[in-house]
């Protein structure tokens, strides 16, 4: 989710009100030497369709199935179940639930049995993402997969991430958010606007590893439902005792 921002010159004339119109501060630059731009954070909304939160134990996990690709045992689909969430944050009751030997499979993945239309009449999804919670000691070099398919296969379709790699934003031991980016796939022609996709999660390769992991909120983003986006205060100057020490002043 991206917030909407506004870029304001204290070159201008401002008149804002604090604490509900407590005080007004009126603040002008006559002079031309420096202007200041502040990027201030505002809500903004976003488009969101939830595929799948588990938040209903009677569906469960009922929208997903467990696939493979080259094993020495194979996936029974007793691997994934539906659970209540280990850290029982207000409003998420549940989580699937993945189990998974690393080592019988080549790539074992956990797949939407449905597939989803990405178009909304005239709007197209910019992405899907889904929240996994990585086991603190996962194997570095494990790829973890936001997966699509539903299309004809393509070696483009791929997007992961590699655990221990510097620059993968995976961090074991915690939740992570996966985006698949629907639109860079589009744009390189992998699949269109008009297909329906199905989606999941996916690892590669084949470690001797059997480790635990919760997977939840798959989601399209771009289409459905308005929210309101999270809002980042990044400095708001209420603090006297802070005061500016968060900026310095440059010059050019």
């Amino acid at each position: 989710m991206e917030s909407k921002w506004i870029t304001k010159s204290l070159c201008e004339k401002t008149e804002f009100n604090k604490k509900k119109g407590v005080s007004i501060m009126i603040k002008q630059i006559i002079s031309g030497v420096l202007c200041l731009l502040i990027a201030v954070p505002v809500m903004g909304q976003v488009k969101r369709t939830i595929l799948a939160d588990f938040e209903d134990a009677g569906t469960g996990v009922s929208q997903f199935g467990v696939g493979e690709w080259t094993c020495t045992v194979s996936p029974t689909g007793d691997e994934i179940k539906w659970a209540l969430h280990p850290d029982s944050p207000p409003g998420n009751l549940g989580v699937m639930e993945a189990t998974i030997n690393f080592g019988n499979c080549e790539s074992t993945y956990i797949q939407s049995v449905a597939k989803f239309p990405i178009r909304d009449g005239d709007e197209v999804a910019t992405s899907w993402s889904y929240e996994v919670f990585l086991p603190a000691d996962i194997p570095d070099g494990m790829r973890i997969y936001a997966w699509t398919g539903g299309v004809p296969w393509n070696a483009d379709l791929s997007y992961f991430h590699t655990i221990g790699d510097t620059a993968s934003p995976l961090v074991p031991g915690q939740w992570n958010t996966l985006h698949y980016p629907i639109t860079a796939k589009i744009d390189a022609g992998v699949f269109t606007a008009d297909d329906s996709l199905q989606i999941g999660w996916q690892h590669w390769p084949n470690m001797d590893y059997t480790g635990t992991m919760y997977l939840d909120n798959f989601t399209l983003w771009g289409i459905g439902e308005e929210v309101v986006a999270k809002q980042t205060m990044l400095a708001d100057f209420e603090d006297a005792g802070t005061g500016v020490s968060q900026f310095g002043v440059g010059e050019w």
